[in-house]
This record gives C-alpha cells, structure tokens and sequence, in this order.
C-alpha cells in the first residue's frame, strides 16, 4: 500500500505498512496542529506573518516554539531595517530624479527614462554613481519606461538581472508605498517644486 505523507510543504511516499492506528494517530495529531496554529494566527499572532514563521521552524536552532518566535523576531526586525532602507533610498532617488527633471525642464518620467548622453542612458549613469536605487531603476525596466539595449545590458552590473524577480517581489509587497510616492512625484513635477514626502 502507497501512504502520502506532508513534511515541510512537501510530500513524502512511503511504500511500508503502516497500521491503520498509526494512520490514525497521525491524522488527529495534524489536524490539532492546524486547528492550533490557525486559532492563534487569527487571534493571539494576527500581526505574525505565517509563511514566515513556518520558514522559521526549519531552522537548526527552531527547537520549541519559543525558539522559533525569537528566531521570528530577529527575522522580523531585519525584515523591517530593510524595508526601511529600500523606502527611504526609493525617496531619495524620486527627489534627486525630480530635481534633475526641473532643471532639465522635463515634463514626464519616461523622458528622462530614455534620455541618453551620447549613447548612454541617463538613468544608467545616475544608478552607477548612486543617486537611483535598484528599485527605482528595476520599477522603470518593469514598466517599460526603460527599455535596454545589449550595449545598455552590459554596462550594468550582474546582480540587477540576477537578482531581478527577488527585487519585483519586492516592489509587489511595496505596492501601496510606490504608487503613493509616484503620485506625489508626479504632482510636485506638475506644481514644479521638488518636495517629497520622506516618511517611509
């Protein structure tokens, strides 16, 4: 007889005989595990991200449940130092980007998406000395405002193509933020100051 078995997201066969009691035993065991975790995840750890927290159990120090929640929190609050970086660098490259677009008298972001100096992208130029984040520039390639040629593809560096579909996951789980900072982008580039709000 053929038993499927759950471990960790994935499923296990096991061809040997097992007793009926055994079957049993594991079914109730599952089932007042997920009666468990669900009644916390919708109570007592509805701020708790549970696809997180399950990565959380597979780690080599997630020895009890304690265990796995500090190791959660660590994980959480670098989660969070991240997330704060990524928004206040994307701030950062929306008020120098404006700046530059006023000074230039440019009307619309895809403008200076596509303006070139000589051969060479403008936005490229600004990325490789620092003053457009990876967001910013993978949001532009993502909505088409950039469009790379094979010169403009080697001239970047290999970790914003290597690391592209980690960073549009990114800028999915940042959805709300990046439509609210490109809304007032956009407005202060109509009203023609370089205001931007900072607050990540």
């Amino acid at each position: 007889m053929l038993y499927l078995f759950e471990l960790g997201g994935y499923n296990m066969y096991n061809e040997s005989k097992i007793s009926q009691a055994m079957m049993e035993s594991y079914k109730r065991f599952h089932d007042k595990n997920i009666k468990h975790f669900t009644g916390l995840f919708a109570t007592k750890w509805s701020n708790i991200n549970p696809e997180m927290y399950f990565d959380c159990m597979f780690e080599d120090d997630a020895l009890s449940l304690d265990n796995i929640m500090s190791i959660y929190k660590f994980k959480d609050k670098d989660n969070k130092v991240i997330d704060h970086n990524l928004k206040e660098s994307f701030i950062m490259s929306l008020k120098l980007i404006l700046s530059y677009m006023k000074k230039h008298d440019m009307k619309e972001l895809v403008e200076y998406c596509n303006l070139r100096d000589l051969c060479n992208l403008k936005i490229l130029e600004h990325f490789m000395k620092g003053y457009v984040s990876k967001l910013f520039l993978v949001l532009m390639i993502r909505r088409r405002y950039v469009v790379l040629n094979d010169d403009d593809r080697a001239s970047l560096p290999g970790y914003v193509f290597d690391d592209y579909r980690n960073t549009c996951y990114v800028l999915d789980d940042m959805e709300d933020f990046i439509t609210e900072s490109m809304i007032k982008f956009n407005r202060n580039l109509i009203n023609g100051t370089c205001k931007t709000n900072s607050k990540a």
